[in-house]
This record gives C-alpha cells, sequence and structure tokens, in this order.
C-alpha cells in the first residue's frame, strides 16, 4: 500500500508488480528486473483524479519530473503535468521535436544533429547542413509530424554504454554527437529513446500518448556554429 499526497489529500493506493529495465548494470544489454509494491502515476492519477488524467502529460514526483508512466515504490507527494503547466508544455514541445527530428533523420538524412533548445514558446532543432528545405519540405515535415501525433509514439528506452552510444551515432554519421559523447568521458551508461533505427537521448520526457498535442507550426532560418552553416527549425504548438 501507497501513501500518496495529492493536492494536500493523502490517498492509499494499492500496489502491485512492474517489469523495470536496469539503469545501472548491464551496460547496454537492456537487463530488467521485477518492482514489487508499486503502481504507476498514471494510474494513480486515474483512481484519484479522472478528470486530470485525461489531460496528463506528466508527473512529479517528490518535486522531480517523470514521465506519466513512472512507477511509484514508495510514499510521496505527486502532482500532475498537463499542457496548461509551463513543464508540461516544454514536454509537448520535446515530444513534437523528437517525432520531428526522427522525420529528419529518416527523409533528410544528409542534415547532421548540432543541438536542440527551448525558450518558453518554442523547441529550436538546428543541423549541420549548407542546403535550406524548400517550402515544400517543410509543408512535409508538418503534415508528417501531425499524421504521427494523432497517434501513440511507438518507443523504447535502451541503455547504452559510452562505447555503444559512440558507435550507433557513428553509423548514423553523427559527427557531432560522437565528440559530444567522448567529450563527457563518462563511465555511466546513457539513457536513449529509440523508435525503430532512430535514437535520441533522453533530455526530457516525452509524452507517449500525444493525441492532445494540437498543431504543429515549423518555421526555418539559418546560421552558423563551428565555422559551419546550420539549418535552424523553430517549433510551435497552436492549441485549439
Amino acid at each position: 500500500m501507497l501513501k500518496i499526497l495529492y493536492k494536500d489529500k493523502e490517498y492509499c493506493i494499492l500496489t502491485h508488480a512492474n517489469v523495470q529495465l536496469e539503469m545501472t548494470a548491464g551496460y547496454g544489454n537492456n537487463n530488467i528486473h521485477w518492482q514489487s509494491g508499486g503502481a504507476s502515476a498514471a494510474e494513480i492519477l486515474a483512481e484519484i483524479d479522472p478528470l486530470i488524467a485525461d489531460k496528463l502529460v506528466a508527473v512529479k514526483f517528490n518535486a522531480k519530473v517523470y514521465p506519466k508512466n513512472y512507477f511509484v515504490t514508495t510514499d510521496g507527494e505527486l502532482e500532475a503535468l498537463t499542457i496548461e503547466d509551463q513543464q508540461g508544455y516544454q514536454i509537448c514541445l520535446n515530444t513534437v521535436a523528437f517525432v520531428v527530428d526522427k522525420i529528419m533523420f529518416e527523409s533528410y538524412p544528409r542534415y547532421k544533429r548540432y543541438q536542440k533548445t527551448f525558450n518558453e514558446h518554442s523547441c529550436t532543432l538546428a543541423y549541420f547542413n549548407d542546403e535550406e528545405l524548400t517550402a515544400d519540405d517543410i509543408k512535409y515535415l508538418q503534415d508528417k509530424a501531425q499524421e504521427a501525433l494523432k497517434s501513440n509514439i511507438s518507443w523504447e528506452i535502451k541503455i547504452l554504454s559510452e562505447q555503444e552510444s559512440v558507435q550507433y551515432y557513428q553509423r548514423c554519421g553523427e559527427w557531432y554527437l560522437v565528440q559530444q559523447i567522448l567529450a563527457q568521458e563518462s563511465d555511466y551508461p546513457y539513457k536513449f529513446l529509440f523508435w525503430g533505427e532512430y535514437g535520441m537521448q533522453e533530455t526530457m520526457p516525452i509524452c507517449p500518448e500525444c493525441k492532445i498535442i494540437g498543431v504543429v507550426e515549423i518555421e526555418q532560418s539559418h546560421g552558423f556554429a563551428l565555422d559551419k552553416k546550420i539549418c535552424i527549425l523553430n517549433l510551435k504548438i497552436v492549441f485549439s
């Protein structure tokens, strides 16, 4: 039984076992172990606040942000994050960035990833490439992203060692991301989100059920980084 504090009220939640990816051992072999005595944040909120559960993007548990399917195993304070919250909106943007970056990876492989940044209302994806995307290309990206966001994203978590991370980025020709991994000189494994052959390091949760996300708008601009031309895609979400 879990004791969950939600909106200043305490709830007792029945628990069950869960399969969990092993994070601290295995270095890429994706070991799993059983977690007992818990419940997912989404399950808990569906029970105690079903109206907010329908808008759920992610959660805070004991003040730390997690995906909404985070498996809670200890007593603590739970908070729902929706598209109406700034952090929830940022997670929606990160979900859109995940989808758009996958489309770029598959449809425009000559564009090599540089960085992803956020501000209050948008997210930017920057790529090394001398060529400009056409208006038709931008429309294609928007249409494909919108199509993907109408259904649940099929992604999985993989834990990769430094060597495996470098090997993956090398296979993809992502020379800058290889440099970034090597510069960190970390023995700790890296957490990736994979959707088919496309993979992205997880730096922020994404919303696995993204039907609640509104219309995606993409604007293109250009700049320079490391003495190379970069294509910058500015992503926004317009909610109806």
